[in-house]
Parts: C-alpha cells; sequence; structure tokens
C-alpha cells in the first residue's frame, strides 16, 4: 500500500495545491487505518486504473473539502468515502470493467449497480461514509445509486463534481481524456449539484491548473 504515497498518480498537480501537506497526511493516515486499507486492498487486486482513480479523486476531495474550510472530522470522513467509492467495482465482471467503448444499456446497468454496491459493502464498517459514497451518483443527469440525505448530501456532491471531473479528465478503458473546457461544459450541464457549490470547485480546479 506505500506506493500509494510514494508513487502517486498525476492527479492534475493537486498535490502542488496550496493544500498538499493536508492530502498527504490525510491519504497516509487512511491507508494506515486496517479498516480502510482492508477495502482498499480489495481495489487494488481488482483494478489498478479503477486503483489510481480512486486515490486521486481522494486528493481532489481533500483540497476541496480545505478549499471549503471543512473541519478536520468532516475532511477525513470525505476523503475515506472518496478514497473507498467505488470499493463496489469489485462486485462487477472486470471485462465489463474493462470494456474499451460503449457500454450496452445491460452492461451500463451492471456498471451503475457498484454505488449501491459501495454502500453494502461501506456500511458496517463507515456508515457514514457508506451514504456519502452511495448517494454521489445521484447528482449526476442520469442518477442512480442511494438518494442522498440532508446530512451527508453536502459531502456527496463535494465527491460527485471531483468524481466526475477525474473520470472526464483522465483516459480509461472506455474512452479518451477529455480537455478541461470540455469536462467542465459537461459538468454544468449534466450535474444537479447546488449549482453554486458546483462553481466554486470548477473555479478552484481553474485556479489550480493555471499553477501548474
Amino acid at each position: 500500500m506505500e506506493k500509494s504515497i510514494v508513487d502517486k498518480p498525476d492527479v492534475y498537480k493537486l498535490v502542488e495545491a496550496p493544500h498538499d501537506q493536508d492530502v498527504e497526511r490525510i491519504v497516509s493516515k487512511l491507508i494506515h487505518e486496517k479498516l480502510t486499507q482492508k477495502h482498499l486492498e480489495m481495489i487494488d487486486r481488482y483494478d489498478q486504473q479503477t486503483y489510481d482513480h480512486c486515490l486521486r479523486v481522494c486528493m481532489g476531495c481533500i483540497e476541496m473539502g480545505c478549499y471549503l474550510r471543512l473541519a478536520e472530522d468532516e475532511l477525513e470522513r470525505l476523503a475515506r468515502a472518496a478514497l473507498l467509492h467505488d470499493v463496489g467495482k469489485c462486485h462487477i465482471s472486470h471485462d465489463i470493467i474493462a470494456k474499451p467503448g460503449r457500454y450496452t444499456p445491460e452492461e451500463r446497468r451492471e456498471m451503475q449497480a457498484h454505488a449501491v454496491e459501495s454502500y453494502k459493502i461501506l456500511l458496517e464498517d463507515f456508515p457514514t461514509e457508506a451514504r456519502i459514497a452511495g448517494a454521489h451518483h445521484w447528482a449526476q443527469k442520469d442518477g442512480y445509486g442511494v438518494p442522498p440525505d440532508e446530512a451527508t448530501r453536502f459531502y456527496s456532491d463535494i465527491l460527485s463534481v471531483v468524481d466526475k471531473y477525474d473520470a472526464l479528465v483522465s483516459k480509461r478503458y472506455y474512452k479518451n481524456e477529455f480537455s478541461e473546457e470540455k469536462t467542465e461544459s459537461i459538468i454544468r450541464e449534466e450535474s444537479t449539484v447546488d449549482p453554486e457549490l458546483k462553481e466554486r470547485i470548477l473555479r478552484r480546479f481553474e485556479e489550480l491548473l493555471k499553477k501548474t
């Protein structure tokens, strides 16, 4: 698991952002927690691309959480939910996860089931994080997963935007990278996250990219 810290994936230079020490500190703490490590190792064994994506999204959420002035305990819950948000994919055929190109309607339904699976897997160990991870896809145009609750919606909305941003700007099995401009356009059009929060996060991404 140490490779997570030593060999960080390129997360659009977020680790060079103003809160890089907070990112390093919180991620390092999480990967040494036995329960978090148990779930993260499942993802690592299952698929390297998914593992790297989860780590990038975790770092992005910490950066955004610091920017939004979340308290330390809030940051840790958000970061843990982000780090493990795709653990439910471990219950999906890897042939679907690694398929290049478009999914069939049936494959898409199976892929979308991972949000509920993540919720179920995390619920016993991390009930708050399970709700955040399970609900974050709800704020997308074709929303799915576990309906959000008022106590965790703010955090699942942050995760929703950061997850979508990374999924679009990164090369994935099923697509090439999108430009930052196209990514922002898609999120503005399709995300149902509170418009003010959505804009604050997107503006922060723009600020960070200008510094790289």
